[in-house]
């Protein structure tokens, strides 16, 4: 498998994860259901304010999960029609600094809505 199928496999995947939070913001927000993908097992029972946790983290899992979806799709159009040269790495940087700030945000939220043991 050489760099560009395996940048195009992390297209897809960046894709799937976006559309899952896409679906995981609204379930939250119905709900107040948490992701164990997220939030691990024995940090969810730590959790004092489930709805308030789950409501704080909609919008940020909504819009990492939109510009997941737009990252990969322009990726993907870069790599199938534009042909635009090493715009690739200026997409893996987006989603790299994209990640980081979902993290922030979810370390803010878990640092307000979590018991101290």
């Amino acid at each position: 498998m050489n760099a560009n199928n395996l940048m195009l496999l992390c297209d897809a995947l960046i894709f799937i994860f976006g559309i899952y939070a896409i679906y995981l913001s609204g379930n939250r927000e119905e709900n107040a259901v948490q992701s164990s993908i997220l939030v691990a097992e024995e940090e969810r029972k730590k959790i004092k304010d489930v709805h308030g946790f789950c409501s704080r983290l909609c919008r940020p899992t909504r819009i990492f999960g939109i510009l997941s979806c737009i990252d990969a799709c322009l990726d993907c159009s870069n790599w199938f029609v534009m042909h635009v040269p090493y715009i690739r790495y200026l997409f893996f940087v987006f989603y790299v600094l994209l990640y980081l700030w979902y993290m922030r945000e979810l370390r803010k939220a878990k640092d307000r809505y979590m018991e101290e043991q």
